[in-house]
């Protein structure tokens, strides 16, 4: 039997969601008053055990009565009033920031109680037409393996394109979530030139209070509209208007919340945590919590994100879907850089990044249009056991075929310090430029915290129909070694006799036995600078180009190659980059996709197929056999092993 589920929102309308009675079946009791629990029920802010809603609710009001009868509609229940608090000086810590919205670069506040200290990092994002945009993030150090939950209030002292629900906030705060965003929309008042010159807000920290660990347990994000709680385990007030772009079936999503266990849950709020806050940006497990938003089903309208002039870093930009691409055309091998006319770009970027502080280690520009091509160049950090890396990514995005030249020069207070040329050809879906630009030691480091830093982008493009090139050593002599763009410190010996030149540091960031190889000392065989690797040169370029450029148009005859070679190196950058592939590929079949995620472990197919409805973009017609393959989770998959689903 299906039902109603009548919500209220903050506007007074009601909201129909289709359920079904089984899904709240023995929690029919109704609710208890607002600080009150009825007998056999949850307490306040939690859902019965069966039972997971998404409410729509004022700051401080209760939740609607999530059981009512589909025929009779319950009167809109009444707030609750205003949480009452007693401070401790020197509560509430009240910031009073102004920033210049013309100013694109990073702007800094700072606060500090006790041995906590915060920073307030204002980025603007659009300052252009009738509205603009930026981020405040409220980043927090000195917590070392504590954990912290902040309650604050968040307050533009402007008009706001959208209804600020910063009231009564709060955000739990550890090592690995030591930031929160809040978004600034701000109105023009009458005409297009009429926007303010700066953003002015208060930061109120109210509290902070040290907690056991890091739960979603009650937490407050701005701006909070909706309740998304989770049986008795977690609830998070949040915005779900980015949600409701990027899932095709988001009512359905909703509908079936409730049958998630609690490990999809809790994969559901760290992605949540990632569309909401930008948690994990840098990070290994970034990729692995998009993963898994993948899996719930989080698969569409991902193109606005995917936008030249959108915020998105190179790292976080090139898990998204359309740049992992599979492909049975016959390779064609571009030989030099054709001279003469071409169409490009010259820019000068001064560094605004900060190796030490989390939320100043990427740096996000647009690239001067070239013709019907537009691009996007990020700066960002890397961490090596030699020092941070240096690096740039550069998109170009455009609708035919180009072999690209791309110069990145290094600048310390307009002397020119290293130059890095390099070659590639790029189309509809491989549209990305990885360079190491430097090595930093200790004095650049603190060159670059110092503003000292500057990079020139040259970038040329010509017309072409060949599908790679490769770069040497020697950049115009082709019987030097293959190279990888950026500094050379060791080199892969193949099968075939050739060798490829490599930043070993970058190297070891992403590939576990790469690492052990290069600077392990406990073998004869190790902790040097060259490894032989039983691969031929082709096979081991493709895999050096996902792992540098992040984009790439694999061979269909070589997959499994590459696929293995990373599942040797330890790369998990590239298992992911070829699950994607894999799944977006209409050149492998579904009974061939279910093998290969069987083999190798691929985990967003094998997810995909065993819940079809959750699944939305990604549907395969798979054969009774081919899921009893599969049928079963292991243990490390988030619907298997402890608090996984009953199988």
């Amino acid at each position: 039997m299906e039902g109603i589920q009548i919500i209220w929102d903050n506007v007074n309308r009601r909201l129909p969601v289709v359920i079904r009675a089984a899904d709240n079946a023995g929690n029919n009791a109704g609710h208890a008053a607002p600080n009150q629990a009825a007998p056999n029920q949850a307490a306040p802010n939690q859902a019965a055990p069966n039972q997971a809603a998404l409410n729509r609710a004022a700051p401080n009001q209760a939740a609607p009565n999530a059981n009512a009868n589909p025929e009779v509609v319950a009167p809109q229940p009444a707030p609750l009033p205003p949480p009452t608090r007693t401070y401790v000086a020197p509560f509430p810590i009240v910031t009073n920031c102004e920033f210049n919205m013309a100013n694109p670069e990073a702007q800094l506040d700072c606060g500090q109680w006790g041995g906590l200290t915060w920073d307030i990092v204002y980025k603007s994002f659009n300052t252009n037409g009738n509205y603009a945009s930026g981020t405040s993030a409220v980043v927090f150090r000195g917590m070392g393996k504590k954990t912290y939950r902040v309650h604050f209030k968040y307050d533009l002292t402007q008009t706001s394109a959208k209804e600020m629900w910063m009231r009564d906030q709060n955000v739990m705060i550890d090592d690995e979530h030591p930031y929160f965003l809040c978004n600034n929309t701000i109105d023009s008042t009458t005409r297009r030139d009429d926007l303010p010159k700066t953003v002015a807000f208060n930061l109120s920290i109210e509290f902070i209070e040290p907690v056991e660990k890091f739960e979603y347990d009650y937490q407050k994000w701005p701006p909070g509209q909706y309740w998304f709680q989770y049986r008795n385990d977690y609830s998070v007030r949040c915005d779900s208007s980015a949600l409701e772009r990027i899932h095709p079936k988001y009512s359905g999503f909703l509908r079936n919340f409730g049958r998630l266990s609690k490990k999809e849950a809790f994969a559901f709020y760290e992605f949540l945590g990632v569309m909401t806050h930008n948690w994990y940006i840098g990070t290994p497990k970034y990729d692995e919590v998009m993963l898994n938003g993948y899996k719930l089903g989080f698969t569409g309208q991902w193109g606005s994100y995917d936008k030249p002039s959108s915020s998105l870093d190179f790292k976080a930009r090139t898990i998204l879907p359309g740049y992992q691409h599979i492909t049975n055309e016959v390779s064609a091998r571009q030989e030099t850089f054709r001279e003469g006319l071409a169409i490009g770009v010259c820019d000068m970027f001064d560094l605004k990044l900060n190796a030490n502080h989390p939320m100043m280690r990427t740096q996000v520009e647009e690239l001067k249009p070239m013709r019907e091509h537009r691009g996007q160049v990020s700066f960002y950090i890397e961490d090596s056991v030699s020092g941070p890396l240096l690096m740039t990514g550069v998109l170009i995005q455009g609708r035919n075929r180009q072999h690209a030249k791309l110069k990145v020069t290094l600048f310390r207070k307009k002397e020119s310090i290293d130059i890095i040329t390099t070659y590639r050809i790029i189309d509809t879906h491989q549209k990305t430029i990885g360079v190491i630009i430097s090595i930093l030691d200790e004095e650049f480091t603190a060159a670059l915290a110092a503003g000292e830093l500057s990079v020139a982008i040259q970038l040329h493009l010509h017309g072409t129909k060949n599908t790679y090139i490769h770069n040497h050593v020697e950049e115009f002599d082709t019987t030097t070694p293959y190279r990888m763009p950026g500094p050379i410190t060791g080199y892969l010996n193949c099968r075939d006799g050739e060798r490829i030149a490599v930043c070993k540091e970058f190297l070891a960031i992403h590939c576990e036995q790469l690492q052990m190889m290069f600077y392990s000392t406990d073998f004869s065989d190790c902790g040097g600078d060259e490894i032989n690797v039983d691969e031929d040169s082709d096979v081991v370029l493709d895999a050096l180009d996902i792992i540098w450029h992040r984009s790439k148009s694999v061979q269909l005859k070589t997959l499994r190659r590459v696929l293995e070679l990373g599942g040797y190196w330890l790369c998990r950058r590239i298992q992911i980059f070829i699950e994607m592939a894999i799944m977006h590929s209409s050149l492998v079949t579904p009974t061939v996709k279910v093998e290969l995620a069987h083999t190798y472990d691929l985990q967003v197919i094998k997810y995909a197929i065993r819940h079809p409805e959750l699944a939305s973009t990604y549907k395969w017609e798979v054969s009774a056999e081919d899921k009893a393959r599969i049928a079963l989770p292991a243990a490390n998959e988030i619907d298997g092993g402890i608090d996984g689903r009953p199988f």
